[in-house]
């Protein structure tokens, strides 16, 4: 079964290898993988992971205990799930 998740991170070194290793250290496969730069210079890494026998729900909660992870949720669990890449506001450049 697929599951899509979105996982916010702070933009610091190995952060987004640090989170792709752990999901494939943890028997998922990786299926689809997108990393933009989103508000707040924070990074916004959209997967879409596979596995047969292992519970997402525990894939997130360790996921969200990696330091550089803010925020991890899970977008779709099914058969055909996939991960548009979502679009965030531009940020505001105010002059002085």
């Amino acid at each position: 079964m697929n599951h899509a998740m979105q996982i916010r991170l702070k933009p610091a070194e190995g952060s987004v290898i640090r989170t792709l290793g752990l999901a494939e250290r943890r028997g998922f496969r990786l299926a689809n993988i997108h990393l933009q730069d989103a508000v707040g210079g924070c990074q916004l890494l959209s997967l879409v992971v596979n596995s047969p026998t292992r519970s997402v729900q525990t894939l997130k909660k360790q996921i969200e205990r990696l330091h550089d992870v803010m925020e991890a949720r899970i977008v779709a669990s099914d058969a055909t799930a996939h991960v548009e890449p979502q679009r965030e506001p531009a940020l505001a450049v105010v002059g002085r």
